[in-house]
């Protein structure tokens, strides 16, 4: 699998010592046949981004000798600057979740219609109520359904080649080699679809929440595809069903991090994802508390398990 990444050219540290800082010389990936960057991804590019993606999760999936990696302090033990294993971490501030909710409820006010507006007042207490065990409960799929995720996937850690800028058809195959991939430092375990769910991630620059299901569809034939190719697996390795639904679970993951940092939907994509949170709480929850962390732990497995 031949993936583009940077390479390290010359660095200050051999991993001898523990320096307090650390100069390191890569080549210049707009000068090796990658010179575009973009703010905001096209359909086409998170598609080629996807199939990137795909290859790597294939690389490292349930992998054995993470353990080994982690003692070494190679990469992180879990992946991604958002994430927690449900304890209360820096990451992991789930007391404020419904006081924030508030006041990013009344920013989105304008995208949504009365009735979809009251439906969603309870979401960020019913998000702060699930919080503690859906940190755990994530944690506990890296089990079956992990992998090293980068991370930071985002359109500001990529590099295209001209081609996917001037609209020039690529055959499926080749997507993979029109994107570079920058900024691993957040690189480490966690589950497939974190990474997915944060590419997709709408905000104000601009979103894709339409093409949703088309691209989890693109990521998914891919990984399966590659997970056969690199005999670590087949079709049985995680259903398109179990992707979604850990897609939908990353979302709030994903939102409990951004809420607890002041974060305020704003946007008709921003608006869309709420309602797809919304519809997911509701086949954990029922729309009513649950009696504890327990609970809750066994409402997540049933809706993972699609039986809820």
């Amino acid at each position: 699998v031949a993936l583009t990444i940077p390479k390290l050219l010359a660095g200050d540290r051999d991993g001898k010592a523990p320096y307090k800082s650390v100069c390191w010389i890569m080549n210049d990936l707009s000068k090796s046949g990658y010179p575009v960057e973009v703010p905001v991804l096209s359909v086409d590019q998170a598609k080629a981004a996807l199939v990137w993606l795909a290859k790597f999760h294939a690389l490292r999936w349930n992998d054995d000798s993470n353990h080994v990696i982690w003692k070494q302090n190679i990469l992180h033990s879990r992946g991604g600057f958002w994430t927690t294993d449900g304890k209360q971490d820096g990451n992991n501030d789930c007391a404020n979740l419904s006081s924030q909710w508030k006041m990013a409820l009344q920013k989105v006010e304008s995208q949504l219609e009365s009735a979809v507006h009251s439906r969603l007042v309870r979401l960020g207490p019913r998000l702060q109520d699930l919080c503690n065990a859906l940190g755990s409960f994530l944690m506990k799929q890296t089990k079956i359904y992990g992998t090293w995720i980068h991370g930071d996937f985002k359109a500001a850690n990529m590099m295209f080649r001209d081609r996917l800028i001037e609209g020039e058809a690529v055959v499926e195959e080749d997507l993979s080699s029109s994107v570079a991939v920058v900024d691993f430092q957040f690189t480490g375990w966690g589950v497939c679809a974190e990474d997915v769910a944060y590419l997709l991630y709408p905000d104000a620059q601009g979103s894709l929440m339409d093409y949703v299901d088309e691209l989890l569809a693109v990521y998914h034939e891919q990984l399966v595809t590659q997970i056969m190719m690199l005999m670590k697996g087949g079709p049985s390795s995680i259903s398109f069903s179990v992707l979604c639904r850990l897609y939908e679970l990353a979302n709030l993951d994903l939102t409990r991090y951004w809420l607890s940092k002041g974060w305020e939907a704003t946007t008709k994509g921003e608006s869309q994802l709420l309602l797809r949170m919304e519809n997911c709480l509701d086949a954990i929850d029922g729309g009513h508390v649950l009696k504890d962390e327990d609970a809750y732990h066994g409402a997540l497995q049933s809706y993972l398990d699609g039986s809820s």
